[in-house]
Parts: C-alpha cells; sequence; structure tokens
C-alpha cells in the first residue's frame, strides 16, 4: 500500500521524534534554562522553529524529485513552513514593544538595546553564511563564473542580512536552496528594530537618544524604500504590538479557564488544517492573532508549552530555524547520492528525516553553547566598551 509524502502520520512522526529528542538531550545536559517571563511563548518559538524544519523536509522530497522549490500542496505542510514565520513575526514585536511600554517612564539605553540584536543575530547568521559559501564553491568546482568585483557585491548582500536584498552567488542557482530562503524574514525583523525609537516617540511621547533615533529613523525609511517590503507582514507585526498593549495596559490576564482556552487553540489549529489557507489572508492574521493572544496571557496548551523540553527547544530555536535547511542540503546533496534519494519512497524519505531529527536538535544545542550564547553573554562588555569612546 502507497502512503502519500504528505500524510499528516509523518508531521506527527517527526514531531514526536522531535519532542522525544528535546526531552532527552534536555536531561541529559543538565541544560540551566535562561529566565524568562513569558515561559509559553519560549516554549512556543521552538514548535514554530521546528515546523518550519518539517515544512522544508516536506519541500525537498519534492525537490529531489522534480527539481522544483515551491510550497507543497497540503495545508498542514504549507502552514508549518509559511505560518510559523508570522508568529515569529508577531512575538518579536510583542516583545519589544512590552520593552518600551516597561521603559515609558525611564530612559532606555539604545545602545545596549541594538548591540544586544547584533550579538543575538550576527554571530549564527555567519556562521550558516561560510557553510552556504562553501557549498556556493563546492558545486562550482571552486571556479569564479562572475566577474571578481560582482561576487563581492553579491557577498555583501548576504552579509546584510538581506537588507540589501540576496542573489545567487557566483551564478550557482542553488544558493537560496542551501538556506531554504529563510532569510527572507531577517529583513522585516531589522526594519522592525529600525522602527523601535519611533514607535516610542509616537506611542509614549518618550525620546531617545537623538543621534539613535536619527541613524535609525533614516535605515528605517531608506530600506523601507529601497526595499518596497509587504505592507501585510507590518499588520502581522501590529499584531504582537496589540498583545503587548492588551496585556499591559489593558490587563488581559488568562480565564480561570485554561482547559477551553487549549480546548479552542486546538480547534482554531484544525480549522487551519481543513480551510484553504493563504497566509495573507487577512482573516489569517486575524486568527494568528487570536492564537497569539491566548498564549501570550498564559495559555499553556495543557503544559506543553512550559516544560522544560519545550523551552529547551526554544532556547535552541534559532539554531534550528537557521541551520536545519544546511543538513536537510549536505544531506541530500552530499551524503545519500542524488540517484538514490530521488527515488526513495514516502516512508523511507521521512523516515530519513526522522533519523537527521535528533542529529539536528543535538547540533543546534551544541552551536548554542559554542556560538550564540558565549556572545550574547559579551553584550554588556560591548556595550560599555563602545559607550566609553
Amino acid at each position: 500500500m502507497s502512503v502519500d509524502a504528505l500524510n499528516p502520520i509523518f508531521f506527527v512522526l517527526i514531531l514526536v521524534v522531535g519532542i522525544l529528542s528535546s526531552f532527552v538531550l534536555q536531561k541529559l545536559s543538565n541544560e540551566k534554562l535562561e529566565h524568562v517571563k513569558y515561559l509559553s511563548i519560549d516554549g512556543l518559538r521552538g514548535y514554530l522553529a521546528f515546523f518550519v524544519f518539517i515544512g522544508h523536509s516536506a519541500i525537498w522530497y519534492f525537490y529531489l524529485k522534480n527539481g522544483i522549490w515551491t510550497f507543497v500542496n497540503s495545508k498542514l505542510f504549507y502552514a508549518s513552513a509559511s505560518i510559523s514565520v508570522l508568529f515569529f513575526f508577531m512575538i518579536t514585536s510583542f516583545l519589544f514593544f512590552l520593552k518600551l511600554y516597561d521603559n515609558k517612564t525611564k530612559p532606555i539605553d539604545w545602545v545596549r538595546l541594538y548591540i544586544s540584536r547584533c550579538t543575538r543575530l550576527m554571530p549564527l547568521y555567519y556562521f550558516a553564511f561560510f557553510f552556504i559559501l562553501f557549498f556556493v564553491f563546492v558545486l562550482s568546482n571552486f571556479k569564479l563564473n562572475v566577474p571578481p568585483l560582482l561576487l563581492i557585491r553579491q557577498i555583501l548582500q548576504w552579509l546584510s542580512f538581506n537588507l540589501l536584498g540576496i542573489t545567487d552567488i557566483n551564478a550557482c542557482k542553488e544558493t537560496t536552496i542551501i538556506i531554504a530562503q529563510v532569510v527572507w524574514s531577517l529583513q522585516y525583523e531589522w526594519l522592525f528594530y529600525f522602527s523601535l525609537p519611533l514607535l516610542n516617540l509616537i506611542f509614549f511621547r518618550s525620546k531617545s537618544n537623538t543621534l539613535i533615533f536619527i541613524i535609525s529613523t533614516i535605515l528605517f525609511s531608506v530600506f523601507t524604500v529601497l526595499l518596497k517590503p509587504d505592507v501585510y507582514y507590518f499588520y502581522i507585526f501590529t499584531g504582537g504590538v496589540i498583545a503587548a498593549y492588551a496585556v499591559r495596559k489593558v490587563n488581559i490576564k488568562n480565564p480561570n479557564t485554561p482547559f477551553w482556552n487549549s480546548i479552542l487553540l486546538i480547534l482554531i489549529f484544525f480549522y487551519f488544517l481543513f480551510m484553504k489557507v493563504n497566509e495573507h489572508q487577512y482573516w489569517v492574521a486575524i486568527l494568528l492573532f487570536a492564537i497569539f493572544l491566548l498564549i501570550a496571557i498564559g495559555n499553556t496548551l495543557f503544559g506543553l508549552l512550559t516544560t522544560k523540553f519545550s523551552r529547551f527547544l526554544g532556547q535552541i530555536s534559532y539554531s534550528i530555524y537557521l541551520l536545519h535547511p544546511i543538513l536537510l542540503f549536505t544531506t541530500f546533496k552530499f551524503i545519500i547520492p542524488y540517484e538514490f534519494a530521488k527515488n526513495l519512497s514516502p516512508l523511507e524519505y521521512w523516515l530519513i528525516i526522522a533519523v537527521l531529527t535528533p542529529i539536528l536538535i543535538s547540533i543546534c544545542y551544541l552551536t548554542f553553547k559554542k556560538i550564540e550564547e558565549p556572545i550574547m553573554k559579551k553584550t554588556g562588555k560591548i556595550t560599555s566598551l563602545i559607550q566609553k569612546k
């Protein structure tokens, strides 16, 4: 009996393997989880990043078959790869708008805030980019296929976090496939960060460091004009802002009905599965906001989101998001012969993904401990050095 490659059972299989892998590694490592105020959101981040991994794994199955990189014809797998990113945008705007709200009576250390964004995002991104560049030249047989100045420009575009756009490097058509095109979201993250001093002035009439305000506003304006970002994603960020406002100003709290709130979350989730969903539909944005608000006010989804293994997954979520495409590319381009890989049955393919899952989580834990965490801990020191100059 043949099984469809997009059968939901495969989604459940990989999710269960991911949860078990996170549970075991958290126990073995005895990883000390960082103190955060919103535990449910911490756990949510991990599942979102992992869902993107599952969604891209599904895309890879068909990419091996027909050489076309595109979303798959499955509501579940499509949503896991695309809708998850929208939640990331809401999380970003929620947490940083709360930071503005909580500091409206005292000045924000803007230098530290922007340094913290650099130490959080840049090291792992450039680590991932090293592999992108390496694989590009492997696929190019270490030959220069474009003029040197063009190559330098292409590399600089990638180093800009997509703020200058991204393109194929050295005429390698699979450049963006190596990273599964996940870096598209980073330009929106940076645009939001650039807008923070302006939002602080608009909502709280709070003055920022004049130089920081001028530079950030110019950067936001220039890149908005150059990139022509999709306005829809700004609405998604607005959802996080509204949720933050509801939590602080309106003081919405999780009612004493966590069971029914969790049931409501599950019902909305299944609604996504059985309806034709396009992430650009505004009713989708409203439903996503409803889900996010329920989690922001403390819904734990029957306690799942606040478990240690869920929060462990959340702690390494950035590594999962950036590195899973590289693991998939390495596996299906260099480890498993192409002729063999493209003829895998759905069951064989997903069993390989199941084997890759604990490997991915282990790698991401290592990159978090050896790359992300050490540099994040230097935020204060770097800030002090800059402010002294």
